[in-house]
């Protein structure tokens, strides 16, 4: 395996960490995508600070720049996913840089629908709309956290990225998997056969959010631990073992390392991310 691609973002409220495992020029993320947050507190009635400003992001370090995001609608429109300044601050994004990606909310509902076809050709088209304001250089799919259970699911999500793609060739489309979610189903029968995956997605973005959550026994180690005796505690070398046993393109996969600090698990509705970034509150790495 080629060295690894570390690829560090850090600004105003999060801190991300991704890491690429086989670097490929014509992935377009790049070397080290920078993702930005925003503002989780607009009145500035917690974190005292404004958020990050768009216009100083740097620009030789970042190859592309990551926002969360859009989601689609039961009527297939494209809306933000938290409130209309993220609109604002993809515009700006867009206009600051032609590497965005937004993580785009799947609609699962379509593959419910007697009409399919028409569904995704409706939500496709509204993208494209989407994407002829907002110029982006891909979507990376989140709300699958396995496969819908449907007798054609491969089949329907191949259409899905296709039709989408067809509207928007060219942009890239990602596939956003939680880390922890890989290790408990990597041997279910209700994981991902990614075989029938890899030609479809450009990419995929394995994240390590939410890997463990924050308590005593992880408050020194941090939550991503390299190894561990207790067999409660997920690890690196599980996750490592799971990637090995599955069937995803390795040479297609982003890792995200959350470094951020989080709080106790009990204290986790107490805050919002800044008041953990900046306060002294109880926390791990």
């Amino acid at each position: 395996m080629n060295s690894l691609t570390v690829n560090i973002f850090i600004f105003i409220l999060h801190i991300y960490l991704l890491v690429n495992v086989i670097t490929e020029d014509n992935i377009e993320l790049g070397q080290s995508s920078c993702r930005y947050s925003g503002n989780h507190d607009p009145n500035n009635t917690a974190c005292y600070v404004n958020a990050f400003e768009i216009s100083k992001l740097p620009t030789n370090e970042c190859t592309s720049y990551v926002y969360d995001g859009i989601s689609c609608t039961n009527d297939s429109k494209i809306v933000p996913n938290y409130s209309p300044d993220d609109l604002t601050n993809i515009k700006l994004l867009t206009n600051f840089s032609s590497k965005v990606f937004l993580f785009y909310g799947l609609n699962v509902n379509d593959w419910f629908s007697n009409n399919f076809n028409d569904s995704i050709e409706t939500t496709a088209q509204n993208l494209k709309e989407f994407i002829d304001e907002y110029p982006i250089a891909g979507l990376i799919l989140t709300g699958i956290e396995y496969p819908v259970l449907t007798d054609n699911f491969y089949i329907e999500f191949q259409s899905y990225v296709t039709c989408i793609k067809n509207k928007n060739p060219k942009i890239k489309i990602g596939f956003y998997i939680k880390a922890l979610t890989m290790i408990v189903l990597t041997n279910a029968t209700t994981w991902f056969d990614f075989s029938k995956l890899n030609d479809t997605i450009d990419f995929y973005l394995i994240t390590f959010h939410g890997f463990n959550d924050c308590t005593d026994k992880l408050y020194d180690s941090g939550t991503t631990p390299l190894n561990s005796d207790d067999p409660n505690i997920y690890t690196l070398e599980k996750f490592g073992a799971s990637l090995t046993d599955s069937k995803i393109a390795r040479e297609k996969v982003y890792l995200e390392f959350v470094i951020t600090p989080t709080v106790n698990y009990k204290d986790r509705f107490k805050y919002r991310h800044c008041e953990v970034s900046f306060n002294q509150v109880y926390k791990c790495f």
